[in-house]
């Protein structure tokens, strides 16, 4: 659970796996839809040069949008209003609030000139946003597979 944290690239140990079982399973294809964004924002850090800026950009937004089409049309979900395919309102909004965080970071921190009081301000709240993120993701998958398992024991011993 920790480990992504200090090496971000390590959050692809859960990606990966989770990407094979969201064509299979819905809570596992919600679940995957919110850590691949925060994951791969995850990221952005480490790539960090101004001409890296829109690649990122893009990479994510053409992952992210094909996950979420392909997934929900897959599991032809019905959806609230304001919620992004398989999203409930307040994940649609968190994940929204990735917006905010890159244009701080890219646009208005060096703006205020804040490079060179707090040049890991913008990292840190990265590290942190993304943290509740997969924090988030980690404890639902958690309730989920104990949910599934006490479901299961119980109909073993029946």
């Amino acid at each position: 659970m920790f480990g992504w944290h200090v090496h971000e690239k390590a959050i692809l140990l859960v990606i990966i796996p989770l990407s094979l079982m969201a064509v299979v399973w819905r809570k596992e294809a919600q679940i995957f839809v919110l850590l691949i964004t925060v994951g791969h924002y995850s990221l952005f850090p480490l790539l960090f040069t101004g001409f890296e800026i829109p690649l990122k950009v893009l990479f994510l937004l053409v992952h992210s949008s094909y996950a979420f089409i392909s997934l929900s049309n897959l599991f032809d979900t019905s959806r609230a209003a304001f919620s992004l395919p398989l999203l409930s309102v307040p994940e649609s909004l968190y994940l929204l609030g990735l917006v905010p965080l890159f244009v701080y970071e890219c646009f208005v921190h060096p703006l205020l000139g804040l490079d060179a009081t707090l040049p890991f301000l913008p990292l840190m709240l990265t590290s942190v946003y993304c943290a509740v993120g997969v924090s988030y993701c980690w404890l639902k998958y958690y309730w989920h597979f104990l949910a599934v398992s006490k479901a299961t024991h119980k109909r073993k011993t029946h």
